[in-house]
């Protein structure tokens, strides 16, 4: 599957748009344990701004990118749960 694939068949709430002055996440849920997930900030169609993020975050974000089907769902797109930029994942 390619990148465009992927975000073609992500689902963003239909009542939602970048107009709301929402801002929203890309969310991966684990397949197995219940509650374990990754979350990276993202516009509404799923782009991740990876030159935002820490180094640690980006890993973490390719990793979850690959293990899609194995150990995480496939990520959804929805609003996001912080009230503003989390210092643990943009970059200085």
């Amino acid at each position: 599957m390619n990148v465009t694939d992927a975000a073609a068949s992500i689902q963003t709430p239909v009542h939602m748009s970048p107009a709301d002055g929402i801002d929203f996440e890309l969310h991966f849920a684990n397949l197995v344990e219940y509650g374990r997930a990754y979350s990276f900030p993202c516009g509404a169609v799923a782009l991740v701004d990876l030159d935002r993020l820490t180094e640690r975050a980006r890993g973490n974000y390719f990793y979850a990118r690959a293990m899609i089907g194995r150990d995480l769902h496939f990520p959804v797109v929805r609003p996001s749960v912080w009230t503003g930029p989390s210092p643990s994942l943009y970059a200085a």
